[in-house]
């Protein structure tokens, strides 16, 4: 059947609309230089690797773990706890929800690594925390033109549908980062987790 005989028919017709929309994309960058022993931190990374040579496949163009390591292994429980404790200090919420760690994964780009342009969602936040990081290290670019150059022991709390990327390194350093998805959850559901702890 046509087009014309489609509408004739009063019957939905297959459109193709083109939108600009305006995104608001909410950024914080905090220290937690005292808050995180980086080179404790780098090291399980390194031994991660190690021990763990292959490379989990995404978006991501270099050597990173899976999106849920912190299920596979306990070594980076303490970096968990903090950001947890830094996410919820931060992120306005509300007595019915706060904000939980929902995925988590370590990766290091080296010469020619980058990051493709993508997106979070439909998770509301995102993080990335560099533990090691050099001047000359690739930045993140958020939306084709907010960029934040890389600090050791700087995290960076974003918008989980602000599209970002990582340009390939140019520079025979490694780039290493924690990273994660950020989940909202219900007290209730909380509270649940718990009782449920003390049957």
């Amino acid at each position: 059947m046509d087009l014309k005989k489609l509408k004739e028919k009063n019957e939905l017709v297959p459109e193709v609309v083109t939108v600009t929309r305006t995104v608001e994309v909410k950024i914080w960058k905090l220290d937690l230089s005292d808050d995180i022993d980086n080179d404790l931190l780098k090291e399980h990374i390194l031994e991660y690797k190690e021990n763990n040579p292959e490379s989990f496949t995404s978006n991501i163009q270099a050597w990173h773990t899976p999106y849920r390591t912190h299920f596979l292994t306990g070594i980076f429980d303490q970096f968990l706890q903090v950001v947890n404790k830094k996410i919820n200090s931060i992120i306005p919420t509300d007595p019915f929800y706060h904000y939980e760690v929902d995925e988590i994964w370590a990766a290091i780009y080296e010469k020619n690594g980058y990051a493709k342009p993508h997106i979070h969602t439909p998770y509301p936040y995102a993080f990335v925390y560099y533990v090691d990081a050099s001047p000359n290290s690739s930045p993140i670019v958020f939306e084709k033109k907010y960029i934040i150059n890389p600090k050791p022991a700087m995290l960076v709390i974003f918008s989980g549908d602000a599209w970002h990327h990582v340009p390939k390194m140019n520079v025979d350093e490694k780039r290493i980062i924690m990273a994660g998805n950020i989940l909202w959850v219900p007290e209730d559901l909380v509270r649940i987790k718990l009782d449920s702890d003390k049957i």
